[in-house]
């Protein structure tokens, strides 16, 4: 049990919702109404909520945040101590997220964010801290192989 309960109203996004399950690391958040419980969400739930939705069509890559994300993989290439392998970069209508590893040093977050801040075109930057993945996480508490 804890003490610092998160959660989330009834009228938050899906897509909120599961950023928060990956951000702060839990399977499941209860979700409120004017301070009362009325459900909960799970990691399941998410997954069976994607499931059923059609696929929605092919998007075109903004050619904008094509050319950003190009011209940002090139810069930090370009500086050798920074390790962009794991991290991943996503640019979508002109902001960049940043998903960072929490192992990765402090210096090369920052340097990935003002790298991104001084792109010509930027609207924003976004950084989000994950967890690295547990050996077995993947292949659920069992632990079993696949």
């Amino acid at each position: 049990m804890t003490c610092d309960v998160v959660s989330v109203s009834d009228t938050m996004e899906i897509a909120k919702i599961a950023n928060l399950l990956e951000t702060k690391q839990i399977k499941c958040v209860p979700v409120v109404r004017d301070g009362k419980l009325v459900g909960i969400v799970s990691r399941a739930n998410l997954v069976r909520a994607l499931a059923t939705t059609r696929s929605a069509p092919p998007t075109i890559v903004d050619p904008d945040d094509r050319a950003i994300g190009d011209q940002l993989l090139a810069e930090l290439r370009g500086m050798n101590w920074v390790d962009i392998s794991s991290a991943d970069i996503i640019v979508r209508d002109r902001v960049v997220h940043l998903w960072f590893s929490d192992d990765q040093t402090r210096e090369e977050r920052l340097t990935m964010r003002v790298a991104a801040e001084n792109l010509p075109g930027v609207r924003g930057v976004e950084g989000h801290i994950v967890a690295p993945p547990t050996p077995g996480a993947a292949l659920g508490d069992g632990g079993g192989q696949i």
